[in-house]
Protein backbone atom coordinates (compact mmCIF):
# COMPACT_ATOMS: atom_id res chain seq x y z
CA UNK A 1 0.00 0.00 0.00
CA UNK A 2 1.10 3.57 -0.70
CA UNK A 3 0.41 6.47 0.20
CA UNK A 4 -0.99 8.32 -2.90
CA UNK A 5 -2.89 4.86 -3.23
CA UNK A 6 -4.64 5.49 0.18
CA UNK A 7 -5.15 9.01 -0.97
CA UNK A 8 -7.16 7.85 -4.20
CA UNK A 9 -9.28 5.78 -1.72
CA UNK A 10 -10.42 8.94 -0.15
CA UNK A 11 -11.36 10.85 -2.60
CA UNK A 12 -13.14 8.47 -4.41
CA UNK A 13 -15.04 7.97 -1.34
CA UNK A 14 -15.40 11.59 -0.43
CA UNK A 15 -16.89 12.03 -4.39
CA UNK A 16 -18.45 8.93 -5.15
CA UNK A 17 -16.70 8.51 -8.12
CA UNK A 18 -13.01 8.15 -10.12
CA UNK A 19 -13.97 10.72 -12.29
CA UNK A 20 -14.77 12.72 -9.59
CA UNK A 21 -11.78 11.97 -7.55
CA UNK A 22 -9.31 12.15 -10.07
CA UNK A 23 -10.59 15.85 -10.90
CA UNK A 24 -10.50 16.88 -6.94
CA UNK A 25 -6.82 15.51 -6.78
CA UNK A 26 -6.09 17.21 -9.79
CA UNK A 27 -5.04 13.89 -11.91
CA UNK A 28 -5.86 11.90 -14.60
CA UNK A 29 -8.72 9.89 -14.96
CA UNK A 30 -6.33 6.86 -16.19
CA UNK A 31 -3.61 7.80 -13.21
CA UNK A 32 -6.35 7.57 -9.89
CA UNK A 33 -7.98 4.13 -12.03
CA UNK A 34 -4.66 2.44 -11.90
CA UNK A 35 -3.92 3.43 -8.50
CA UNK A 36 -6.58 1.89 -7.23
CA UNK A 37 -5.96 -1.11 -9.06
CA UNK A 38 -2.78 -1.27 -8.05
CA UNK A 39 -4.00 -0.85 -4.05
CA UNK A 40 -6.93 -3.67 -4.70
CA UNK A 41 -3.88 -6.43 -5.83
CA UNK A 42 -1.57 -5.37 -3.38
CA UNK A 43 -4.59 -5.80 -0.71
CA UNK A 44 -5.55 -9.08 -2.02
CA UNK A 45 -9.18 -8.50 -1.72
CA UNK A 46 -11.84 -6.89 -4.04
CA UNK A 47 -11.92 -3.20 -2.65
CA UNK A 48 -14.04 -2.06 -5.40
CA UNK A 49 -17.19 -3.00 -7.55
CA UNK A 50 -17.92 -2.11 -11.32
CA UNK A 51 -21.32 -0.99 -11.81
CA UNK A 52 -23.02 0.22 -14.62
CA UNK A 53 -20.74 3.53 -15.69
CA UNK A 54 -19.02 4.05 -11.93
CA UNK A 55 -18.17 1.72 -8.91
CA UNK A 56 -19.39 0.94 -5.47
CA UNK A 57 -17.05 0.30 -2.39
CA UNK A 58 -17.35 -3.50 -1.32
CA UNK A 59 -17.02 -4.25 2.74
CA UNK A 60 -13.59 -4.78 2.38
CA UNK A 61 -13.32 -1.44 0.60
CA UNK A 62 -15.78 0.15 3.31
CA UNK A 63 -13.21 -0.72 5.78
CA UNK A 64 -9.80 0.01 4.19
CA UNK A 65 -11.36 3.40 3.17
CA UNK A 66 -12.24 4.14 6.93
CA UNK A 67 -8.36 3.50 7.61
CA UNK A 68 -7.32 5.54 4.92
CA UNK A 69 -9.20 8.68 6.27
CA UNK A 70 -7.20 8.16 9.28
CA UNK A 71 -3.48 7.51 8.03
CA UNK A 72 -4.47 10.63 5.56
CA UNK A 73 -5.51 12.91 8.05
CA UNK A 74 -2.26 12.33 10.34
CA UNK A 75 -0.02 12.48 7.28
CA UNK A 76 -2.10 15.82 6.27
CA UNK A 77 -1.45 17.02 10.34
CA UNK A 78 1.79 15.82 10.42
CA UNK A 79 2.63 17.67 6.93
CA UNK A 80 1.46 21.34 8.19
CA UNK A 81 3.39 20.59 11.87
CA UNK A 82 6.34 20.68 9.87
CA UNK A 83 5.60 23.41 7.49
CA UNK A 84 4.98 25.33 10.95
CA UNK A 85 8.63 24.26 11.78
CA UNK A 86 9.92 25.20 8.55
CA UNK A 87 8.12 29.04 8.63
CA UNK A 88 10.25 29.14 11.81
CA UNK A 89 7.01 28.90 13.77
CA UNK A 90 7.32 26.75 16.73
CA UNK A 91 4.69 29.31 18.60
CA UNK A 92 3.18 28.34 21.93
CA UNK A 93 0.25 29.67 23.34
CA UNK A 94 -0.77 30.20 26.83
CA UNK A 95 -4.56 31.16 27.34
CA UNK A 96 -5.51 32.06 31.03
CA UNK A 97 -9.09 32.97 32.57
CA UNK A 98 -8.31 35.13 35.75
CA UNK A 99 -10.57 37.90 37.82
CA UNK A 100 -9.98 41.68 36.44
CA UNK A 101 -8.27 42.04 39.92
CA UNK A 102 -6.06 39.02 39.10
CA UNK A 103 -4.93 40.08 35.57
CA UNK A 104 -4.38 43.90 36.81
CA UNK A 105 -2.51 42.55 39.30
CA UNK A 106 -0.38 39.85 39.67
CA UNK A 107 -0.76 38.23 35.87
CA UNK A 108 1.04 41.63 34.65
CA UNK A 109 3.51 41.13 37.32
CA UNK A 110 3.79 37.07 36.43
CA UNK A 111 4.07 38.12 32.59
CA UNK A 112 7.38 40.40 32.84
CA UNK A 113 9.00 37.82 34.76
CA UNK A 114 8.24 34.78 32.20
CA UNK A 115 8.45 36.52 29.38
CA UNK A 116 11.94 36.30 27.19
CA UNK A 117 13.63 39.81 27.06
CA UNK A 118 13.99 41.49 23.95
CA UNK A 119 17.53 43.72 23.44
Amino acid sequence: MKLNQLRYLVALGAQGSIRAAARSLGLAQATVTQGLNDLQASAGVVLLERQGRGVQLTAAGKELLEQARTIVGQVARAEQGLERHRQGGSERRLAVGVTPWVGQTLLAFAAILCLPRQF
